[in-house]
């Protein structure tokens, strides 16, 4: 019996006028990767020249992903035999698509916006996307899922609204989740969009106005949603401007009626919304406290996104470290040897990692390394890595390498968003000096005083 499903992500090319079978790649690619791995990785984009299948002339990336059924997060390896894979074929959609939908007005288009998905936008950012407890899968996972359901029930997950501080990333997790949501359903729908409404620009208008626009937007939803053939998520991005308590409008004497009947008509829409089951609705609030009774029990999910944790934000550090590097804004120097691996043990989660690549390299005739050699091999590979518990265990060791400036760096910026987290290692790195690249130790201390700077300014 397995444990749960492996979801496997597979990008085919946008070659224009080619006829690619995927029900024939999802066949292939099964069989190859269980020949290939005793062991599969998760949460790693892995190789497609070697694995034997013919398909590869047309496949961009396999990214081995999340192991649903399991307690997230998933751990980096899983038995061959304890998981059953579930691969996922599709074509990104190119960052001008508008979904075939006309907007008639700049008026309209200042406040709505509609994308098709998957959209190859959404697939880097969520690849640079970092939650506590791995909240993009768990919401995924539950949207997934009602979605599948022929006749989902009234509490099916169908109406989301993530609340919380302003800068951590409610409004990119929507997007990422509707974009992921697109490729596990794959056939289930003929096409997929994401309309955005920018619920704070409605109100900014002349009396009457704002009622005539927040008409059209609303009827502009019916049309798109109308159509069952289509998978439809709409974000209402500060969703307090239009969904405010009424009672408090109400009972101030300068009461804006603008308001009241802009939530009067949000909740006659989601009423509507919600019998279609192929429409999920995301909200995004900064103001929970002030939102209307009635909009808060049209909602199937309540979720509190919070600053991040310590390994929320290595991972971010680190995508934005990994970026710099990649752009030659920095130098990675020979400080990454890890000489002091050789007289090292492991702690228990990384012995365990260490003792899957034995296995994994003896099943293939391989020599396995020691620990010194192993983590060695690692850096060259990839330096800062990817996996938090190694991490951890490289600056147990002593080691000074970018891995070990990432995480050092997290553990000394708690109480930052995530957009300051992503935002400030590029801009502390620009204006260090005007020589490129900047030494890795002039970067970390750069950073680290950008960080520092931006915890006593409160963002």
């Amino acid at each position: 019996m397995t444990a749960g499903i492996l979801h496997v992500e597979v990008i085919i090319s946008n070659d224009p006028g080619t006829f690619i079978r995927t029900d024939l790649i999802q066949q292939r690619l099964s069989g190859c990767l269980s020949n290939k791995y005793s062991f599969f990785p998760t949460h790693q984009t892995v190789q497609t020249s070697d694995d034997g299948c013919p398909d590869t002339n047309h496949i961009s990336s396999i990214t081995m992903r999340e192991i649903e059924g399991m307690p997230l997060p998933s751990p980096t390896y899983i038995p061959r035999e304890d998981v059953e894979l579930q691969i996922h074929v599709y074509r990104l959609s190119l960052p001008s698509s508008n979904a075939g939908i006309a907007i008639e007005t700049d008026e309209l288009s200042n406040c709505l916006s509609v994308s098709s998905l998957p959209d190859s936008n959404f697939e880097n950012e969520f690849n640079g996307l970092a939650f506590e407890d791995d909240l993009q899968y768990s919401l995924l996972h539950m949207v997934t899922k009602s979605l599948a359901l022929d006749r989902p029930p009234q509490n099916a997950g169908k109406a989301i609204l993530l609340h919380g501080l302003p800068g951590t990333g409610k409004s990119s997790l929507c997007r990422v989740v509707a974009h992921k949501a697109t490729i596990r359903l794959g056939s289930a729908f003929l096409s997929s969009c994401l309309i955005e409404v920018n619920a704070s620009g409605l109100l900014h208008h002349s009396l009457g106005e704002s009622q005539h626009l927040v008409s059209k937007i609303f009827d502009k939803i019916d049309e798109i949603a109308f159509d069952d053939r289509t998978l439809c998520f709409v974000l209402f991005d500060e969703v307090e401007s239009i969904a405010s308590n009424r009672l408090d409008e109400i009972s101030r004497e300068s009461g804006n009626n603008e308001v009241l009947r802009a939530t009067n008509r949000l909740l006659a829409v989601l009423d509507k919304l919600s019998s279609l089951r192929n429409v999920v609705v995301f909200c995004t609030s900064n103001l929970v406290e002030v939102l209307d009774r009635a909009f808060l029990t049209r909602m199937h999910l309540m979720q509190t996104v919070s600053l991040p944790d310590l390994k929320t934000r290595y991972h971010i550090l680190r995508m934005a470290v990994a970026a710099l590097l990649e752009q030659g804004q920095i130098l990675c120097h020979g400080s990454t040897c890890p000489e002091s691996l050789h007289d090292y043990t492991p702690s228990a989660d990384s012995e365990m990692h260490w003792t899957a690549r034995q296995i994994a390299m003896s099943k293939i005739g391989h020599h396995a390394p020691g620990h010194g050699s192993y983590y060695e091999s690692v850096l060259q590979n990839q330096d800062p890595v990817t996996n938090f518990v190694m991490a951890k265990s490289m600056l147990y060791s002593g080691l000074a390498c970018l891995t070990t400036d990432a995480l050092l760096l997290a553990m000394c910026s708690d109480g930052l968003c995530g957009r300051t987290l992503a935002r400030v290692p590029a801009v502390a790195v620009t204006l260090a000096s005007s020589a490129r690249p900047v030494p890795r130790d002039e970067a970390f201390r750069v950073i680290y005083a950008a960080l520092r700077q931006a915890l006593a300014d409160g963002r």
